[in-house]
């Protein structure tokens, strides 16, 4: 990864707005710029129009040092605070204006930078998570082996889930695959959904309720690799399920492929939004969530589909679509799957797994 290369790029664009100096602090953007990998919350970066500073305590010094070049790192000292060490050094720059994004900083760590630089902070334009939002043919690559072994991982499993199990077990087993297969670990929490109850919870917190013959199960799941996430989502059935819900599915198949066929350079967000909310309100039923997002470091990120959003589809953008349907006491379907934006339309970045209703 050329970190410095992207870090010239932000540079150029704050310096362009009349900023003297640019405050990221949030995880997976200093990761983006730098290449450390530690925990979120533990750094600061400061970017200036010459110099670059890798503020941290004495947990992560020696690996800043070993992951990061170009980067000056300064210790935050014992008694101090993060921000505290930040304000500081803004004061030693003589820095005038400074900004931040308005997300990444609490109302607490503000007040302490105060206390110690009488700059101007304000909150800027969303440099980093725009520059995130294309990928690098360096990216796409982790991404895609991110997607393998999710995809790999689902086959496995499948075989396994019978009646009986509970849905923290289906969770277990299918994580544990993520492991075998060289996930460091999962994008976001498994969702495990089952049934006329839980499954009709779009976004579902894990029960122990059992598997039981006829349930439709969602599994909302994704392997991280290196750092860079994946995002599928299947409904399936064990055992012969509710005609209601087979119909149901067949819904969310077809609005998914509508939303397909327009994802593509050029298209805008909201007119893929449009033709999977078209084909589902069409049915009798609403779209309770949005049918999509970009993901990368982070398993949400720019771009997201919605009504209104003008943003016009770029080549080498990663996206999922991910229409489903909800109705409480009869149970829910969702279909997701992993997309990177081309000239001539969206390929499937996990192609193994079927769209059709898996039938155990």
């Amino acid at each position: 990864m050329n970190y410095q290369k992207r870090v010239e790029k932000i540079q150029k664009k704050f310096l362009e707005d009349g900023l003297d100096a640019l405050l990221l602090t949030r995880g997976t953007d200093i990761r983006y710029l730098s290449g450390f990998t530690g925990e979120d919350k533990v750094a600061v970066l400061v970017l200036t129009e010459k110099k670059q500073f890798f503020i941290t305590d004495g947990r992560f010094t020696n690996q800043a040092a070993m992951e990061t070049e170009n980067w000056e790192i300064l210790l935050w000292r014992s008694g101090s605070s993060l921000y505290k060490e930040t304000g500081l050094l803004l004061h030693q720059l003589q820095i005038k204006r400074a900004a931040v994004d308005i997300y990444d900083i609490s109302h607490g760590s503000y007040q302490e930078l105060s206390q110690v630089w009488e700059g101007s902070l304000e909150f800027c334009k969303p440099y980093v998570s725009n520059l995130r939002r294309v990928k690098e043919k360096e990216e796409l690559e982790l991404i895609k082996q991110a997607c393998k072994i999710t995809e790999d991982s689902f086959l496995a499993f499948l075989p396994k889930v019978s009646v009986g199990m509970t849905e923290m077990e289906l969770r277990n087993i299918l994580e544990a695959e993520f492991r075998v297969r060289g996930s460091e670990a999962v994008s976001f929490d498994t969702i495990v959904a089952s049934g006329s109850d839980n499954g009709g919870n779009p976004h579902a917190s894990l029960t122990g309720r059992k598997i039981e013959k006829g349930d439709m199960i969602t599994v909302d799941f994704g392997a991280k690799y290196q750092g860079y996430c994946s995002d599928i989502t299947r409904t399936f059935a064990v055992g012969k399920p509710d005609k209601k819900l087979q119909e149901i599915y067949q819904v969310v198949y077809e609005a998914k492929q509508a939303g397909r066929e327009l994802l593509k350079c050029g298209v805008q967000a909201s007119a893929v939004d449009g033709a999977i909310r078209s084909v589902i309100e069409q049915a009798g039923y609403s779209l309770v969530h949005g049918p999509g997002h970009g993901f990368g470091l982070d398993i949400h990120e720019n771009p997201f589909l919605g009504p209104g959003n003008a943003y016009a589809m770029e080549e080498m953008v990663v996206h999922t679509l991910e229409p489903g349907i909800y109705v409480p006491g009869l149970g829910g379907v969702r279909i997701e799957d992993d997309y990177l934006i081309q000239k001539d339309g969206g390929e499937c970045l996990t192609p193994q797994i079927t769209e059709e209703l898996i039938i155990l």
